[in-house]
């Protein structure tokens, strides 16, 4: 009888190395996998977050078209474009914005000189201090509005007015 339980304790020791060797090579390859990831979610981060967020903020509203419409909520989504300090001067961020008609543009200087834009589509030239915040209003749908630097006029932001 003693026999037997020795022959059990053989079986079952090579079967507790087993599963933790198991566990060491689990935790190995799910560290890599988060290192992995790391590196490559910090550059992607850094290249498309600031496009993101406006269309977060579109979308947050109404999922199905980005129209910002909340049932009894008169919710509207708002894009944001902010003029940044670049390696050629300062420039736009994002270069191209999408919004639904009737939505809202806010402007923010993250520069720190006094920006104008000038409007390339018939629309008002606008002022912005550093820091300032400037909010309009972009109603007509199915156009588009385009606005260059006066500090740089090879940055020009474009923003499309869906229908």
């Amino acid at each position: 009888m003693s026999e037997r339980r020795e022959n059990e304790h053989k079986d079952t020791i090579p079967s507790i190395a087993l599963l933790i060797a198991g566990g060491y090579l689990l935790a190995t390859c799910m560290l890599m996998a988060f290192l992995l990831g790391v590196l490559v979610a910090g550059p992607l981060t850094k290249t498309f977050a600031p496009n993101i967020l406006p269309l977060v903020k579109m979308y947050a509203a109404n999922p199905k078209d980005g129209s910002g419409d909340i049932q009894g909520g008169g919710y509207k989504a708002m894009g944001t474009a902010a003029i940044i300090p670049g390696k050629a001067g300062a420039e736009f961020n994002p270069p191209f914005l999408k919004l639904p008609a009737g939505n809202t543009v806010t402007w923010i200087n993250k520069t720190q000189k006094i920006q104008l834009l000038i409007s390339d589509s018939n629309s008002k030239n606008i002022s912005l201090a550093p820091g300032q915040p400037m909010s309009m209003s972009l109603p007509q749908g199915g156009s588009s509005y385009t606005w260059h630097l006066a500090s740089n006029p090879q940055a020009s932001i474009t923003i499309y007015v869906g229908g």
